[in-house]
């Protein structure tokens, strides 16, 4: 800190020059307007000539570069016409047949494409026709065909129906076949008609004989239970007293397979 302190220091020694002398110059009269007066002024008439209309533009002429020469030939030197014209007459004979003929047979060719296009036409109205007619007669089978159907549904309807009217009433009579017997039946059980005899043998006797029956089997059960229990109480005694000699018998056993 102390050494740039020492170096920031401004020597006593400064010979930099100062600022240069100037004299500041006014400009302010040039930035505005001095004077107001306008400038004269004057109105000149002028009438400008009439154009002539352009003229047309020459044919290129190439520039000419070579040197004309004149040679002296005498007739039938290189040109002989009955010669030269034979090829040419050829070929614009040749193609004067040729495109007459190209006519011709374009002339036939149409008339042959207008006849074929007629025939097409008819042949289309006769198709037309025939199919007009097919459509009218395969409208006509879906009508038969429909009706018939309508009949064959209506008809088996009322079949089915008619077989649904048996079934019911095949059930009602078998329902109601025995309909009086069995409510003269079920008036007897629900004791409608009492008879006093009947009534005590129904009832009363009834009750005795299956209260009887009932002791009875009850009696057997437990005479039977109790036979159980002696035959096992005597099977387990005896099992008991044999089981000394099963253990006696399994020691020899033991031991004369221990002699072998």
């Amino acid at each position: 800190m102390e050494f740039r302190k020492q170096k920031n220091t401004t020597s006593p020694y400064e010979l930099r020059p100062g600022p240069p002398a100037r004299i500041k110059v006014d400009l302010t009269y040039f930035l505005t307007e001095q004077g107001k007066t306008k400038p004269d002024e004057a109105d000149v008439k002028m009438q400008t000539d009439v154009f002539l209309p352009k003229p047309e533009t020459p044919p290129y002429a190439p520039k000419k570069t070579g040197i004309d020469k004149i040679t002296q030939i005498e007739d039938h030197e290189l040109f002989e016409y009955d010669v030269e014209v034979q090829p040419i007459l050829d070929v614009l004979l040749t193609k004067s047949i040729e495109q007459g003929t190209l006519e011709v047979e374009e002339e036939h060719e149409m008339a042959q494409i207008k006849k074929f296009k007629e025939g097409y036409h008819k042949r289309r109205i006769a198709e037309e026709s025939e199919w007009q007619q097919e459509v009218i007669k395969e409208i006509q089978r879906i009508r038969f065909k429909n009706k018939t159907l309508d009949t064959a549904r209506m008809k088996r309807k009322q079949q089915f129906e008619t077989i649904q009217k048996l079934q019911c009433l095949n059930l009602a009579k078998t329902f109601l076949a025995n309909n009086f017997a069995n409510s003269v039946k079920h008036l007897a059980e629900k004791k409608h008609w009492k008879d006093t005899f009947k009534d005590q043998l129904h009832c009363d006797f009834k009750d005795w004989i299956y209260g009887t029956v009932a002791r009875n089997l009850q009696n057997k059960k437990k005479a039977k239970a109790e036979q159980d229990d002696i035959c096992k109480e005597q099977f387990t005694s005896i099992s008991k007293e044999k089981i000394p000699i099963k253990n006696s018998v399994k020691y020899k056993l033991d031991q004369r397979e221990k002699g072998r």
